[in-house]
């Protein structure tokens, strides 16, 4: 099954209440395909409460590596001073 996502800006307030969209992200996480995957898990719940607390304009690549990777995967801390590195717009050798 592929899944296609696409994360927009909100225009505005949201005509569906913040606790029928919590509802339904906890419903989410119970599917297979979020309780087989911590790490896609922890991305979809960041990315959901990062939104609903109005912060969508930091959700960028830097900060998903490093508050949602990192924190899942130990092995992926050798990886951010590339990310930072990339953020800064320099290159490392």
């Amino acid at each position: 099954m592929s899944v296609n996502l696409v994360v927009t800006e909100p225009k505005g307030e949201s005509d569906v209440p913040e606790f029928a969209i919590r509802e339904q992200l906890l419903r989410m996480l119970e599917s297979p395909i979020f309780v087989n995957s911590h790490r896609l898990s922890r991305f979809l719940r960041f990315t959901v409460e990062t939104t609903l607390a109005g912060q969508v304009e930091t959700l960028k690549e830097y900060l998903i590596g490093t508050e949602v990777l990192i924190a899942s995967h130990p092995t992926i801390r050798v990886w951010t001073p590339l990310f930072a590195a990339r953020r800064e717009g320099s290159a490392i050798n």
